[in-house]
């Protein structure tokens, strides 16, 4: 089974990002938005797009090496998955910068492949596999963050979407935000950018990680989610 980015790009981690907000964007629409860091985007179908912006470090693997094992992990996933679970986008290599864009067919299959905790679907699927939104959370009215709150009346919402991740990108959903984790900010009213001082504080512990990428599966994201360690909440409405 392919292990996914940790196998191959050790250097392109959250660490090496600059995840802070860029002044005046939250006039922004969802079309208008191109990622200018690590991000990954959700289209209303399930697909998604992951683009990886980093520093190569060479001292690990060069371009070419890099694009080798890209390759050899996607095809390894795929063969066991199905072809066109995951697809190689556009790569670039310039001046020690890397961009790589990946294609997901699902959710899921961005969990799988990448062995972290992520999750989108609708509010009682995400309860029902285990995330129990231990959080406090804004409100998101008109593209703005309001007044921070418990999880009680997000919960209350059936109706919306989620979306669950680490800190390991900045998050585009395919509807208008409504409500956000605390440990996040609202970059406009379709994306949120993890909050780095909170990804600090609230970091997975390493046993949880272990346990979540060693099993690969449900069960060990629910692991992870029921702890409120280290996830983002994306409350988000169509």
């Amino acid at each position: 089974m392919s292990k996914g980015r940790k196998r191959f790009l050790p250097a392109l981690t959250a660490a090496g990002l600059a995840l802070c907000l860029m002044t005046g964007c939250e006039k922004k629409a969802r079309q208008d938005w191109t990622p200018d860091r690590t991000a990954v985007q959700i289209s209303q179908d399930g697909t998604l797009t992951e683009t990886i912006i980093d520093t190569l470090n060479q001292s690990y693997y060069s371009p070419d090496e890099l694009s080798s094992m890209i390759k050899s992990s996607i095809s390894d996933y795929t063969a066991e998955h199905g072809a066109g679970t995951v697809r190689e986008g556009s790569w670039q290599t310039e001046n020690g910068q890397v961009m790589l864009v990946l294609t997901y067919a699902s959710a899921k299959d961005y969990r799988d492949f990448n062995h972290i905790p992520f999750f989108n679907g609708s509010m009682l699927n995400a309860e029902m596999a285990g995330y129990e939104f231990n959080q406090s959370f804004l409100r998101v009215e008109d593209g703005k963050t309001g007044d921070t709150m418990d999880n009680k009346e997000p919960l209350s919402h059936k109706e919306y979407q989620v979306l669950v991740t680490d800190f390991s990108h900045t998050v585009q959903v395919p509807g208008k935000i409504t409500y956000i984790s605390s440990n996040a900010q609202l970059l406009d009213a379709y994306t949120a950018v993890p909050d780095s001082g909170a990804a600090s504080e609230t970091e997975a512990p390493a046993s949880q990680e272990a346990q979540s990428e060693a099993e690969g599966s449900a069960a060990g994201i629910a692991s992870a989610a029921s702890a409120g360690d280290g996830l983002l909440y994306i409350i988000y409405d169509f």
